[in-house]
């Protein structure tokens, strides 16, 4: 996250952002190709949803929470992740 704030800090090797957004387009595109997203699914902006998510529960971690807070709120994203969270009715 400071390499956001001090450009600096970041090498092509070591570029947090562009490494957090291979993996979740890598994890995006593997869920689309084994049916677990459907393929009219907004590439672009699943990703940085997800990298906002992810880089947010980082900066929870490391600066509002503790371990064991985080330990619980990793918990619920997998449910919701899982579509195990919320029982919505129409």
């Amino acid at each position: 996250l400071e390499a956001q704030r001090h450009p600096d800090l970041v090498t092509e090797e070591h570029d947090a952002l562009r490494n957090s957004r291979d993996f979740v387009s890598w994890a995006v595109n593997d869920a689309i190709e084994h049916g677990e997203l459907s393929t009219d699914t907004d590439i672009p902006a699943i990703v940085e949803m997800l990298v906002a998510v992810m880089w947010g529960m980082g900066f929870y971690a490391g600066y509002v929470g503790g371990h064991d807070e985080l330990g619980v709120i990793v918990d619920k994203f997998e449910l919701l992740m899982a579509n195990k969270l919320w029982q919505l009715r129409d």
